[in-house]
């Protein structure tokens, strides 16, 4: 199955292989809950994660019933359900070069892989809210705004959260310039010496 545990072992599997004795992990969107599997996993080798567009919220209600309506037309007709949904992940105004790029990578996706990944990364914010609870790696989210976020409930869960304006669920290509240095700010707060008292 693909599944964020398994993603997450894949993380865990690079960072062996580089032999890295320390990490600052960064996933975007369900890759952010596979660097969550891989820092649980990893431990004190990981100094931070940078969620990008992963949770606008935690904590709220899950609905199977919910889930499998979302999933149906995936299972129905996969690359026009696959198009339509990340056709909405991009703003009126994103570059159309660049919404055309991803749609068709997007939709070209193996159906089956796709929509067992999507399955388990829709159904995993339990798990995600539960390891948060034992993670003692800072988690830090850099989220557009193009939707609504709930920044109190993430800071509740011990993730804080930065909005990006102008953008929709790819700012690292939308906007590459802001979101590196959102990016590198994350970054230096998990790598810089601790000021001295």
């Amino acid at each position: 199955a693909w599944t964020m545990p398994a993603f997450g072992l894949d993380v865990v599997a690079v960072v062996e292989q580089l032999g890295l004795d320390q990490a600052v992990l960064i996933g975007h969107s369900m890759g952010g809950e596979a660097i969550v599997e891989a820092a649980l996993r990893l431990g004190d080798r990981v100094a931070g994660l940078v969620w990008v567009d992963t949770y606008r919220t935690l904590g709220g209600p899950q609905s199977a019933a919910k889930l499998e309506r979302f999933l149906g037309p995936f299972r129905a007709d996969f690359v026009a359900a696959t198009r339509n949904w990340a056709e909405s992940m991009f703003l009126p105004s994103s570059d159309p070069d660049l919404v055309e790029r991803v749609v068709a990578d997007m939709a070209a996706a193996p159906p089956e892989v796709a929509v067992s990944a999507l399955q388990h990364a829709l159904s995993f914010e339990p798990a995600i809210v539960a390891a948060l609870r034992d993670l003692t790696t800072p988690v830090h989210a850099i989220n557009p705004d193009y939707r609504p976020n709930d920044i109190q409930a993430l800071r509740r869960h011990g993730v804080q959260a930065v909005l990006m304006s102008g953008v929709g669920h790819f700012p690292m290509m939308e906007d590459p310039d802001t979101f590196n240095r959102l990016l590198s700010e994350a970054v230096d707060e998990f790598t810089s010496p601790s000021p001295r008292a």
